[in-house]
């Protein structure tokens, strides 16, 4: 995480807030369904769209307003001392994606909470996509937009390594790139492309 690039919207009950460059964070809305975060129970959020779903025990997805915030539990004890930590790796992809101008949602920032146990939940909260919806490789259209999205993160050096469908939306005509957690900058072109396309079309086969 480059604190550089952030600056803090809100700070208290343990509960910190940082917004993403220019980014307008809605924290007093997000603030008290952050500090209530909690494994056994969903958020109190305006919508949740996904809790503690199969192997991903420990994360879920919800809206607040026009925010979609991802909030995953800290399991690894060594990793609650240092905020942020834990979800590292896909602020890091947000802000590489956001800085090469990959279609992804507008990355609003990240959060995180601490309890007298260390920092057990971080996450990020970018621009909930309202009406988009996942791609359907199964529709031409839709495989032609998840062929130009792997196409157009090659040609910018980014290898996502979780390329498919179901980390892709579209609203009919364009897509947006939605999970970042496994982002590689600096590559190959070539290599990627090829890399991410064997990765999608394997994919279609789940």
């Amino acid at each position: 995480m480059d604190s550089s690039k952030y600056t803090t919207a809100y700070d208290a009950d343990g509960v910190e807030i940082t917004a993403f460059g220019n980014a307008t964070v809605n924290a007093s809305s997000l603030a008290p369904v952050l500090a209530a975060l909690s494994t056994d129970t969903p958020p109190q959020a305006d919508a949740v769209l996904a809790f503690n779903q199969g192997y991903k025990w420990g994360e879920t997805l919800f809206r607040i307003g026009g925010t979609l915030c991802k909030a995953v539990f800290t399991h690894r004890h060594a990793m609650r001392q240092q905020p942020y930590a834990y979800i590292d790796r896909e602020i890091s992809g947000w802000e590489g994606a956001t800085a090469l101008g990959l279609k992804v949602p507008a990355y609003l920032g990240a959060f995180t909470v601490l309890r007298p146990e260390g920092y057990l939940w971080n996450g990020v909260l970018v621009e909930f996509l309202s009406g988009w919806r996942n791609l359907d490789p199964s529709v031409a259209a839709d495989d032609a937009l998840m062929r130009t999205a792997i196409a157009d993160f090659a040609a910018a050096g980014a290898r996502n390594l979780d390329m498919h469908a179901g980390n892709v939306m579209t609203d009919g005509s364009d897509y947006r790139v939605v999970d970042l957690d496994r982002m590689e900058f600096g590559q190959d072109p070539q290599a990627a492309a090829a890399a991410m396309t064997s990765f999608y079309e394997d994919s279609l086969n789940w």
